[in-house]
């Protein structure tokens, strides 16, 4: 009966993904918009129950919410095998949608006949609801310091050049986030049920991203103009190509399609289905995605530890401190979007560990897979994640447990470093000990920011504090001042250290896993930032994931001062105090960052100019600065790279640079000649500032 019901399962989807591919290519909005809806319940239903029967999820909306959110990255997993094969047409669209769906239709198969059948069981999160006049008027309150934060954010948004969302957001944004911020404390700390905690913690969090998104017309970094690229080629159904890395100007192969395709076809499978521009969507994907998921996954966390309620709350509101969780929720790139990934990954692994069973490895084994179609980095902290559990739960006898842990501590502190310098990423350099134990000091602490911005960007270590230079340093009444950086960073770190080895020493596999791979990760990040040179293009990315670790370590230690000292009267009058202390130090972490360029919109309207007027050339020369370039990029579908200069190994450009360097007075005949020698164009456009300089003919 069950085989039949599959087969009428495999059947619909199949039927769906044909009407999604046909309004694709029509196109019929409205109704590719409700099949792929009815397409996410189906399979979405069959994610739940897989979450539920293997992995011990409980039977409610958070789990059937996480269920939609895994087939989504499935989704995606498949679209980038797609695009490793060839286009994205609307035939090879109805194949992603069938694979997809009967590869979770197979799972939840396999999970009805291979696991005993259980119970329905409550979550054991839900309780009544209070009917308190205070706790509804706090909740009025916080709903209106939530809407009047997000006017704020968009009433004051800009369209020019900037190095920092805080140049151009309302100076009192910061106030109403930070009171927001207090508010959802104390309702946090009141009989609100905590379902109710976690819807409005889903919505702090999309406060705390939304200042990127609304704060400009476009968006914020360099690289989210390379996606859209790439995706805007995606949906003209264009081979994917890339600047060549060598010294003569060309297109060749473009092999980075892996760590990106996930990404790339989902946001032009939303662009296409939806109907919704591609600079929208590279705005608001991850910061939506991000503020859904996130506080469901840490929820699901700290019910996999049974902190209960309380519990619950310190870890929610540990991950508000760092400025790498903040900055990777609010940009749209494939490290922030792996995140939530990798950590709903870990979570399957550590409830294996927590109530293991055979039939668990297959449906670990199909998504470690799929992960390998997605942001590398985290395919490999998976596998690393998954092998390191497996290690540490074996061992019966105390004394070989200590020995594995040991062991695996190790193993996972050198993998890193040693897959980088295999891959080439990482070279050997010289060591001056003194120096880089004064480096990470300085960086970890806080203390190069506290004594004064640097003139320059700092890229390591920006865990916590990010180290703001002081082009992008915008003061305010909480950081005109920076003294207090370093005791923030002490105490963080401390209670990060202490949360490691209070983890290393309990009998719960679980919280053991936490304690060694925050050593290893630890370990392995300070190797490879400190000790050797190159790209390091895995361990430059771990600042969120050990930021993640670093905020559960630490709720171990909370929590076990908590019962220590719960009963003390004098701790129910500090609480207070330090809700607002908190409160204060987050809002004023929340403003040292992210120091970003954006591309003003007179940028993105001169290059789409040069665009109309020179894309009937067969080569291009356009010296301008590497923003508008990038935006070049996207507007002219990757036809003008780098403004049709050549890229080196280093992906550098010296000769653009050495041209543009002269562009702020006049450039000389010779200097334009050089331009037409390396690009290999007949004609040369100079755009700085918004406003097209000159263009040139070579003749």
């Amino acid at each position: 009966m069950f085989e039949v019901f599959a087969i009428r399962k495999g059947v619909a989807v199949a039927v769906l993904g044909l009407l999604i591919a046909w309004c694709l290519s029509m196109p019929v909005p409205f109704l590719g918009q409700a099949a792929f809806l009815v397409y996410l319940y189906l399979v979405g239903k069959a994610a739940t129950r897989v979450l539920v029967i293997l992995f011990n999820f409980s039977y409610s909306r958070r789990t059937f919410v996480l269920g939609l959110f895994i087939i989504f990255v499935t989704l995606g997993s498949w679209l980038c095998v797609a695009l490793l094969v060839g286009k994205l047409t609307p035939l090879m669209y109805a194949l992603v949608f069938l694979i997809n769906g009967c590869a979770w239709f197979w799972l939840d198969y396999y999970a009805v006949r291979r696991s005993p059948p259980r119970l329905e069981e409550a979550d054991a999160f839900v309780t009544q609801e209070p009917k308190s006049f205070w706790i509804f008027a706090g909740v009025f309150v916080y709903a209106v310091l939530f809407i009047v934060g997000l006017i704020l954010l968009y009433q004051t948004r800009s369209e020019g050049s900037l190095t920092s969302p805080w140049q151009t957001i309302h100076p009192h944004y910061l106030y109403i986030f930070i009171a927001a911020t207090i508010v959802l404390g104390w309702l946090s700390l009141t009989s609100l049920s905590t379902r109710s905690v976690v819807v409005l913690f889903i919505a702090h969090t999309f406060l705390l991203h939304s200042y990127l998104p609304l704060s400009h017309s476009l968006f914020y970094g360099a690289d989210g103009w390379r996606h859209l690229a790439n995706v805007q080629t995606i949906i003209a159904e264009e081979p994917l190509v890339e600047a060549a890395l060598s010294e003569a100007p060309g297109t060749g192969a473009y092999f980075g399609i892996l760590p990106y395709g996930q990404m790339w076809g989902l946001m032009a499978l939303l662009t296409r289905l939806f109907g919704v521009s591609p600079v929208v969507i590279i705005k608001w994907f991850v910061p939506v995605i991000w503020s859904l998921i996130f506080p469901l996954l840490i929820v699901e966390l700290a019910k996999l530890f049974s902190l209960g309620k309380r519990g619950t709350f310190y870890l929610l509101w540990t991950t508000l401190f760092p400025f790498a969780l903040q900055a990777a929720g609010s940009f749209t790139l494939p490290v922030s979007f792996g995140l939530p990934i990798w950590l709903f990954l870990t979570i399957l692994v550590l409830k294996r560990i927590d109530k293991p069973r055979q039939s668990q490895m297959t449906a670990l084994a199909v998504l470690g897979f799929l992960s390998i179609f997605g942001y590398s980095l985290y395919a490999v902290l998976f596998w690393l994640g998954w092998f390191v559990a497996e290690l540490i739960y074996w061992p019966r006898e105390r004394g070989w447990q200590a020995v594995v842990i040991v062991f695996s501590g190790i193993v996972g502190m050198l993998s890193i470093p040693a897959l980088e310098l295999i891959a080439g990423y990482s070279t050997f350099k010289p060591i001056a000990w003194f120096g880089v134990l004064k480096e990470i000091v300085g960086n970890f602490s806080g203390w190069y920011v506290a004594i004064g911005p640097r003139t320059f960007d700092t890229i390591i270590g920006n865990i916590l504090i990010n180290q703001v230079p002081s082009a992008a340093y915008v003061p305010n009444v909480f950081t005109a001042h920076l003294w207090w950086l370093p005791i923030v960073a002490i105490v963080f770190f401390g209670l990060a250290i202490w949360g490691t080895w209070y983890a290393l020493s309990r009998r719960q596999m679980t919280i053991v896993w936490f304690g060694v791979m925050s050593f290893a990760l630890t370990g392995g990040y300070l190797i490879s930032r400190y000790l050797l040179a190159g790209e390091q293009l895995f361990s430059r990315r771990l600042d969120p994931v050990l930021a993640i670790i670093y905020c559960v370590v630490i709720v171990f230690v909370l929590r076990y001062l908590d019962r220590s000292i719960t009963n003390q009267p004098i701790v129910a009058k500090l609480l207070p105090v330090f809700l607002i202390f908190d409160a204060l130090v987050i809002g004023a972490l929340y403003t040292l960052g992210p120091d970003t360029g954006v591309v003003s919109t007179a940028d993105a309207q001169a290059m789409e100019y040069v665009w109309q007027h020179d894309k009937n050339q067969p080569r291009h020369c356009v010296i301008a600065d590497t923003y508008p370039l990038l935006a070049l990029e996207a507007i002219s579908h990757k036809q003008i790279i780098g403004g049709g200069f050549p890229i080196n190994e280093y992906f550098a450009q010296p000769e653009l640079q050495a041209i543009w360097r002269k562009a702020n007075g006049t450039l000389s005949a010779s200097d334009l000649q050089a331009a037409f020698l390396a690009t290999g164009a007949n004609n040369c456009w100079i755009v700085k500032n918004g406003t097209i300089l000159n263009k040139t003919d070579k003749n």
